[in-house]
């Protein structure tokens, strides 16, 4: 609703920021169709206010709904699409630096 957020990765010590999401977009879309653990770490960036959707209520929603599954998995789906090509491309300017 309010704010921002920081999602990041851990690798033993080194802590890298993947990306900072504004308010109105959402995180955690993986775990909740996956059943999964997450697979980053979201912190808040100063004041941050949240809607949370249990996944339970999600699934039940989902499945009393069929006009609103549609919609949510088709927003779902754009999202982590933008998410995947936003990675490709920087997958593909990262150039590795070896020190011999």
């Amino acid at each position: 609703k309010e704010g921002q957020v920081e999602v990041s990765k851990a690798d033993q010590n080194v802590r890298s920021t993947i990306v900072t999401l504004e308010a109105g977009e959402h995180f955690g879309e993986m775990s909740l169709l996956e059943k999964q653990p997450t697979s980053a770490r979201v912190s808040a960036d100063g004041k941050v206010s949240l809607l949370v959707i249990p996944r339970e209520r999600f699934l039940q929603l989902v499945e009393e709904d069929e006009a609103i599954a549609a919609r949510v998995y088709k927003a779902l789906a754009l999202a982590l699409s933008r998410r995947l090509r936003y990675t490709s491309a920087d997958l593909a300017t990262w150039k590795p630096s070896f020190d011999f």
